[in-house]
């Protein structure tokens, strides 16, 4: 029984860092997703998040202004 009990605990001890690990990975963060973390009305350039807001015309202004800016502007 003592041997039954060594075994099973055993078991337990080597497959919860397993188990953690999977789960680990497959959350999106960590497989480089942005747009999870961004959240839907983010607006994302080069993988950096410039801005956000509810209104789709707001975030392509937002975009354009961002593109000004960094070729050099007007």
């Amino acid at each position: 029984m003592k041997k039954l009990l060594t075994a099973v605990a055993f078991a337990a001890l080597v497959a919860t860092p397993a188990l953690a690990k999977t789960h680990h990975m497959t959350t999106p963060a960590s497989a480089g997703s942005y747009a999870f973390a961004a959240g839907p009305n983010a607006v994302i350039v080069n993988g950096e998040v410039i801005g956000a807001d509810p209104d789709p015309s707001i975030r392509l202004q937002i975009e354009r202004d961002y593109d000004s800016l960094a070729n050099g502007g007007d």
